[in-house]
């Protein structure tokens, strides 16, 4: 959510998604799961990773506001029905007044820099699994994301698209969003794989 609080739009980080491949963007998979669950679910994750979970304020108001999403009749975007797929035409009004409460003075965000973003926190988790050993193999995690969140099969998951993209090109991204936090410091996995030119599928 610390897109929208910087300046993006909805229909920004939407179209960031959409491009890059997902099937819908994630303010519209936030409205299906509902706002209310959104927030519980990321109550126990902060809990067990404080240093890389950030509460969203934004999202805290809207669930205490009752905007849950579809379920609702309201969330980021606004719902004809609560239940017939019918898809939002437009961002709710109410929402981007909400936002712009939080909001820090904006910035030009390119929609590169949206998609990175969106998809490196999540790459980087990726490399924790495997770092820490959760995981087998790395394919393990592609193939939870390509079936469990969506992620583009054009992409062929996280750490298949990561070393597409390269670990030393990745560490590039980052290096200016440092000020955003540990969520987004490079794993020793990744510098290890940028020092020696490796990959994850090695």
């Amino acid at each position: 959510m610390d897109l929208l609080l910087d300046g993006a739009t909805i229909d920004e980080v939407e179209r960031a998604a959409t491009e890059f491949g997902m099937a819908i963007g994630p303010l519209r998979i936030l409205d299906e799961i509902g706002i209310d669950t959104v927030v519980n679910a990321g109550r126990v994750l902060w809990q067990a990773f404080p240093d890389r979970i950030v509460a969203s304020p934004l999202l805290i108001t809207m669930y205490k506001k009752g905007r849950l999403g579809r379920k609702s009749g309201a969330g980021f975007f606004s719902y004809a029905s609560g239940t017939a797929w019918d898809g939002p035409s437009r961002p709710d009004p109410t929402v981007e007044q909400l936002i712009a409460q939080w909001a820090r003075p904006p910035q030009p965000l390119p929609p590169e820099t949206i998609t990175h973003r969106l998809i490196l926190p999540m790459v980087l988790e990726a490399t924790r699994l495997v770092e820490e050993g959760k995981v087998r193999h790395p394919g393990d995690v592609d193939l939870a994301v390509l079936f469990g969140l969506g992620f583009p099969h054009a992409r062929g998951g996280l750490l298949y698209w990561a070393d597409c993209v390269g670990a030393e090109r990745i560490l590039d991204v980052l290096r200016p969003l440092e000020s955003l936090g540990p969520r987004l410091a490079p794993t020793r996995l990744l510098l290890e794989k940028a020092e020696r030119g490796g990959t994850f599928y090695d």
